[in-house]
């Protein structure tokens, strides 16, 4: 299997804040249209219509701690966010995306900073939470209480940059130097890709995420000058083909994949968004 660029769709300069995280929620129930969220480095989150990247709300951040990561669930009912860890806790923040008004957060699940954050793509209650601390937690939001919506910690070991889920009922976790995990939630089949970056894929100087296409995880990265970069990951390891391309002109901080559309978007220290679409080459 192997991905390869077809076309950059759009750029769009979203605010001279720059893009930390991003979350997409490839479901709009009222519209049909995919929903991206953004966190910007002022502390606020924008949300933004994929086809168009034209912002339509603001949520505003939270007074007392710096946001890291977002990303609204697949219904558009809520907006999740982490925080840096304020003194001894750390956060998983809610808001209600309709009536645009912050609900309440997790405190005990992370002891340092909320890195990612992550909703299911089809299950609307269910949520990853990736830290510093290389934690990976699972909840299912709809219980009432923290304690009652975990479900399951994984030790990743390493400080969490990426995390999502697959179509297999697993879950993957992509530090920023060389590391990616793949964890089962059904049974012992964990597997571990070290030293990608410097070993596998020498043109990526850091890992951004991974994402699934037609049942295939591919990894995202990039280069500090701003080019991107991605392979597809095997069982085992890396495939040794690669494709790169052009779009930014800053070091990549994040991105989101609409695997029914191949549509990729990602996010740069510039405040620059690019959305790319993908074509599925025979191997």
């Amino acid at each position: 299997m192997q991905l390869k660029f077809q076309d950059k769709v759009s750029t769009s300069n979203c605010s001279k804040n720059y893009a930390l995280s991003i979350g997409l929620s490839c479901l709009d129930g009222e519209t049909g249209e995919d929903v991206v969220s953004v966190l910007l480095s002022d502390n606020s989150i924008r949300l933004f219509r994929l086809d168009t990247l034209k912002p339509f709300c603001v949520v505003g951040g939270h007074n007392s701690c710096s946001l890291l990561c977002v990303d609204v669930d697949c219904q558009d009912r809520v907006v999740c966010a982490g925080s840096e860890r304020v003194g001894e806790d750390a956060f998983v923040l809610f808001w209600d995306l309709r009536m645009q008004h912050y609900v309440g957060f997790y405190d005990e699940s992370h002891s340092d900073n909320v890195s990612q954050v992550c909703f299911h793509p089809r299950k609307e209650d269910s949520l990853l939470s990736g830290g510093t601390d290389g934690l990976v937690n699972v909840y299912d939001i709809s219980q009432e209480s923290e304690s009652d919506a975990l479900l399951e910690t994984w030790n990743f070991n390493y400080a969490v940059n990426g995390l999502g889920w697959t179509s297999h009922e697993h879950v993957f976790a992509v530090a920023y130097s060389d590391a990616v995990g793949v964890h089962s939630l059904q049974q012992e089949d964990d597997r571990m890709f070290e030293d990608l970056s410097r070993a596998e894929a020498p043109q990526m100087e850091y890992l951004i995420n991974v994402h699934e296409h037609e049942q295939h995880l591919f990894l995202v990265g990039g280069t500090n000058s701003g080019k991107l970069a991605i392979s597809a990951l095997g069982h085992d390891s890396l495939e040794s083909r690669h494709a790169y391309a052009d779009g930014h002109e800053a070091t990549i901080r994040c991105s989101a994949f609409d695997p029914a559309k191949r549509l990729l978007l990602t996010g740069d220290e510039q405040g620059t968004l690019a959305l790319w679409t993908l074509k599925h080459a025979p191997p």
